[in-house]
């Protein structure tokens, strides 16, 4: 009977290490599998020199990976493609977006903002367009659009009482940019940070203007997939930018990014 209960005993706590031993092994998995995350090609904040990532918020996003103790894959993808990778579960996430509640619906959302955008209105040079803060003299113009791009809640608002005829969609911002300058629309709404350095980097900047005031200012997330449990990565990365606002790290990154504008910080 004693050799019984000893077989019996031995069985269990092999079962028991062979459990705690794919456990652990499924743990680290969870930590050394790259999680990847898509990001379109938007200068100064994500982008390619010489075929390496660099820009703001691929510095951000790998540094919280880095103190969470994770690794991280970044595909440069268009806009739309970041969007419909992260919605099929292709990729585990991108950056950035703004929260709106019909991308709640079927995206996961950091709890920090990864940046605060400045949305502006731009104009070919010589143009007599003006702006007062009154979104309605943009009624009957030709505006250059994104695809599936957010531009903040009260141009959303804007956009969706006009008819759709009015608006043009196009696969990025180096296309709004360059059609702004040639004279085939006539606004470009955006972040007016990439809309600046996007048309220096085209060789564009002495033919777009930016007009005044501002549109409005938000906040813009990291996001992920619900195609599967992304609640373990999402914790431990908002855990890593709290931190890296709190201890100056952002504040460093903003400075050598955008060297003329103020940092906001959240």
């Amino acid at each position: 009977m004693f050799r019984a209960v000893r077989l019996a005993f031995s069985g269990a706590g092999i079962a028991l290490l062979i459990w705690c031993g794919d456990f652990l092994c499924s743990e680290a998995a969870s930590t050394t599998t790259p999680t990847v995350l898509a990001a379109p090609n938007a200068i100064p904040q994500s982008y390619s020199v010489n075929g390496e990532q660099t820009g703001f918020l691929v510095d951000v996003v790998k540094e919280a990976f880095r103190r969470a103790g994770r690794s991280v894959e970044i595909r440069l993808l268009p806009w739309a493609r970041c969007l419909s990778e992260t919605r099929h579960g292709r990729v585990d996430g991108f950056f950035t977006a703004f929260l709106t509640p019909a991308r709640q619906s079927v995206l996961g959302f950091s709890v920090e903002p990864l940046i605060t955008q400045t949305e502006s209105l731009f104009v070919r040079k010589g143009s007599p367009i003006t702006f007062d803060g009154d979104l309605s003299i943009l009624d009957k113009l030709r505006l250059g659009l994104i695809y599936d791009t957010s531009y903040g809640p009260r141009f959303d608002r804007f956009l969706a009482q006009r008819p759709s005829t009015q608006s043009e969609e196009h696969d990025g911002l180096e296309t709004v940019v360059k059609m702004l300058a040639g004279g085939h629309i006539d606004v470009l709404p955006g972040d007016r940070e990439s809309v600046i350095q996007t048309a220096a980097s085209l060789g564009l900047s002495d033919q777009i203007v930016e007009l005044s005031p501002t549109v409005e200012t938000v906040p813009s997330y990291l996001v992920y997939t619900r195609a599967y449990d992304m609640g373990p990565v999402i914790a431990d990365i908002d855990k890593s930018l709290r931190t890296m606002k709190e201890d100056g790290f952002y504040d460093t990154k903003f400075r050598q990014y955008y060297p003329q504008q103020e940092y906001i910080s959240h």
